[in-house]
Formats: C-alpha cells, structure tokens, sequence
C-alpha cells in the first residue's frame, strides 16, 4: 500500500496537508461537539471513529518515558566534608506511561476542515 493513498493516518494526513496547500474549498477552522463513544457532531454531521483524524493527546495512547536529572545543589555547613555543597544523581528507567482522554460527553472541540466532510479534531477548547 503506498502511503498516498489515503487509507492509513499518515495518508490521510497528507491529503490534508495537500488540500490547505492548494487552497481547497470548504477549508477552515469549526467548532464541533463530542458526543461520547468516540462520536463528534460538527456541523449538521455525526462523525463515527475512523471517520476523521483526531490529535494523539485527545486520545487513549501509551508513550515511553525516561529521567536523567540532578538534584538541585545544596548549601553545605558546619565543616564537615559530607556537608559540603553537593547533588546527587536521580536516574529513572525507560517506563511506559498510559494516557488517557480527557474528553468527556458535551465538550467542545475545535477542528480544521480540509474537504466537504473530512475534519481533524485539532483540541479541546473551554470558556
């Protein structure tokens, strides 16, 4: 399968990118409405999961995460050498963290129109 042909997420999205560039009608940001279940309504339309392209972080999604910092350094006393000014390594292992959406029934989302009834839901938008 090419990855032009619109089938896969990293298809569609070229198509989208394709669109704005060539000035595509019907183009432009709308508001819209979650409905739970992974439905939308935007416009007059309900949109079905895998019906529109939506932001990673607006859904459930794992992502793999490591640490190397230092302690922030500290003012030593009284003469002795443990007590000196100093910090201390803080090494985490890779960990894999799940996320989960933050979407709830009746939130508003913003979302790019890119076709007569192709959107992304870009983000979650609050008064």
């Amino acid at each position: 399968m090419s990855i032009d042909s619109g089938t896969d997420g990293i298809g569609r999205m070229l198509k989208v990118m394709r669109s704005v560039a060539a000035g595509a009608r019907g183009n432009g940001i709308v508001l819209g409405e979650y409905l739970g279940g992974g439905k939308f309504k935007i416009g007059d339309h309900t949109f079905l999961k895998g019906e529109y392209l939506i932001s990673e972080h607006l859904t459930d999604y794992t992502m793999k995460i490591s640490l190397d910092e230092k302690t922030e350094t500290r003012a030593g006393g009284s003469g002795y050498g443990q007590f000196d000014s100093h910090d201390h390594d803080v090494k985490w292992e890779e960990v894999e963290m799940d996320f989960k959406s933050t979407l709830k029934k009746g939130d508003s989302v913003i979302c790019y129109q890119f076709g007569d009834e192709e959107f992304v839901i870009i983000d979650k938008v609050v008064s």
